[in-house]
């Protein structure tokens, strides 16, 4: 009883001083983000929304108590398929939305308070639903099914390769656009081809390579990568597997603080106020300022406001500019626009007069404020957590390193797409379903 007790005494310990960790990494991300909106957000980008108020103290402390209930919630350690998830939404989504919103409006309090409770609410409960662990060796794919995957990729990867092989390359990064220009999707078939080969067959590919010590699948993955780099030309097929490699080498560190969700918050903090310090005096922070702070934190956490503003005022969608519930919800006002129901194209042409460029948002805020505004938040926040309850239900018998892996890319998806995009076009249903039915090799034999 004693042994039983001191073990549960200590596990009681090592939680507080996780729960402490997180709370105060993201008590200084948010005050990291407030210092980038000050010295580098507003005065070079306000033009495209970043506005700067002084908050009030009702401001602050709203800001303070909804980090912090979060925070405190969250996963301690980044390992396991639901975890992995829901710190891509915290770092990317949450905290720079909460911040962001109560910043760029006098009223904003009053505006914007109510959808970021609703977000909170359900993004808590979110965070309830995942368990602490230690990476673990489960099941893995039978030998059958793994040549499948395979077959599946090598089969996509020659479709693709017949179809833009003419307007391949390697663009640099003046010339990103025009290759995306020039590999667009002719037709829906490709379209799906495009994102099943580049968030599903290659990152699965590439995770059962580096889990299974199996140097040509690696190799795969990555040429999967490369060849979608060199047709659409998205930044995110670079990043992706440099993130899940050195995820996997995370997992598979015999010291537990690198797994820490905390360590990771804490580590952006310091790297977005240095960012925004040395921008203008460093070609490697200039760099870094653009794409990692203004791109990757901060406009997640502007859409979030600006697409309140915008559907609020143009009506509400209902979730008409989901596919197939167009069939049955009456159309909005909005649907008369030429780019509908592509949010992001209608975004971009009335918030920013641009309606070439896609201003895409996360799941609260264009599956949430833009269909039906706080009750929206609330359905779709819902939603999401009883997704992700079944894939955490679904990755138990799995090997840890292995789903973690997986989930790495529809974790990025979620920072800035739609859920029922995220479910369908890149693998959300698809990555769910496999870890629900598909047959396992244990470890005892493999």
């Amino acid at each position: 009883m004693a042994l039983a007790g001191g073990a549960t005494t200590r596990e009681e310990s090592l939680g507080r001083t996780a729960n402490g960790a997180m709370l105060a990494a993201g008590l200084t991300y948010a005050a990291s983000v407030h210092f980038a909106m000050t010295v580098y957000l507003n005065p070079v980008w306000e033009y495209y929304g970043f506005t700067y108020t002084l908050p009030s103290i009702r401001e602050v402390l709203l800001a303070v108590v909804l980090v912090a209930a979060i925070s405190l919630a969250m996963p301690h350690t980044c390992a396991g398929a639901a975890n992995i998830v829901l710190l891509s939404l915290y770092i990317a989504v949450f905290v720079p939305t909460v911040v962001v919103s109560l910043l760029v409006a006098e009223d904003s309090f009053a505006r914007y308070g109510p959808s970021l409770l609703a977000f909170a609410a359900v993004f808590l409960i979110a965070c309830m639903i995942p368990r602490d662990r230690a990476p673990q060796e489960g099941a893995f794919f039978t030998p059958r099914l793994e040549r499948w995957m395979l077959i599946a990729w090598l089969a996509v990867a020659l479709y693709l390769v017949a179809q833009f092989h003419s307007v391949m390359s390697l663009p640099g990064l003046d010339d990103i656009y025009q290759q995306r220009a020039a590999g667009a999707a002719p037709d829906v078939l490709t379209a799906y081809a495009q994102t099943y080969f580049s968030a599903v067959l290659s990152p699965i590919l590439l995770a059962i390579g580096m889990v299974r010590r199996r140097i040509v699948w690696v190799v795969a993955g990555m040429i999967g990568f490369i060849l979608y780099f060199m047709i659409v030309a998205s930044r995110t097929t670079i990043l992706l597997p440099l993130v899940m490699m050195g995820l996997f080498a995370v997992l598979k560190s015999p010291w537990p603080v690198l797994r820490s969700s905390a360590l990771y918050v804490a580590i952006l903090s310091v790297l977005v106020a240095w960012v925004v310090q040395h921008e203008e005096s460093n070609r490697i922070a200039a760099l870094l300022a653009q794409y990692l702070v203004f791109r990757t934190v901060a406009l997640p956490g502007l859409m979030f406001s600006q697409y309140y503003d915008l559907f609020t005022a143009e009506g509400f969608t209902w979730w008409s500019h989901v596919k197939g519930a167009s069939l049955i919800v009456p159309q909005p006002f909005l649907a008369e626009h030429p780019a509908w129901p592509g949010l992001g194209y209608i975004v971009g042409d009335l918030v920013y007069s641009k309606p070439v460029n896609n201003h895409n948002a996360n799941l609260y805020a264009s599956d949430g404020l833009a269909a039906a505004g706080v009750a929206g938040v609330i359905l779709i926040g819902l939603a999401f957590a009883l997704w992700l309850k079944l894939l955490e239900r679904s990755a138990r018998k799995w090997d840890t390193t292995l789903t973690t892996l997986l989930l790495v890319p529809l974790g990025l998806t979620f920072t800035n797409g739609q859920f029922f995009t995220a479910l369908l076009s890149f693998g959300g249903a698809f990555i769910l379903l496999l870890l629900w039915f598909a047959k396992t090799l244990t470890p005892s034999a493999r």
